[in-house]
């Protein structure tokens, strides 16, 4: 049933797609690391057929960053990896963005209301959501979507 060693696929190397990973830890709490650099770390591997049909994405505008902290549990643990679209940068109806707010990179829930507002909420209840409007809306840079997260069990 199970393999005695592990094998390699032949010919199979082409069916991937190398998604960069940055040295962006993106706060799940009220804080986040300062997002005045994200350093190159390296790349993560994705089956190609995965990512255009399960995910519907376009692998180019995929980037890999680092969740820390608590608010965005139980949807994403502290230390799980985050698979960013970075092409997706404007909030549009409601979903889980990567975000810098200050100089804050964070990852947070956000919902977009129909006067314009934007309404910013943890997963976790212990905190407190926030709705930014006016200026504060335009404050807020958007990296990209979450579109998928991974983490240990």
């Amino acid at each position: 049933m199970f393999l005695a060693e592990p094998t390699a696929l032949s010919g199979d190397e082409h069916a991937f797609v190398y998604v960069p990973r940055y040295d962006l830890r993106v706060g799940a709490g009220p804080t986040g690391q300062i997002a005045d650099t994200a350093d190159f770390k390296g790349f993560l591997a994705f089956r190609e057929d995965w990512v255009r049909t399960r995910l519907r994405r376009n692998p180019a505008n995929l980037a890999v960053l680092e969740a820390f902290g608590d608010s965005m549990t139980p949807t994403i643990h502290d230390g799980d990896i985050i698979l960013v679209d970075m092409s997706e940068n404007v909030v549009r109806g409601s979903a889980i963005y990567a975000i810098v707010a200050g100089e804050s990179a964070l990852v947070k829930r956000i919902e977009l209301k129909i006067d314009g507002s934007l309404l910013v909420k943890s997963d976790n209840p212990t905190y407190e959501p926030i709705t930014l409007r006016g200026p504060e809306v335009h404050d807020l840079r958007v990296i990209g979507k979450v579109v998928w997260t991974g983490g240990l069990v």
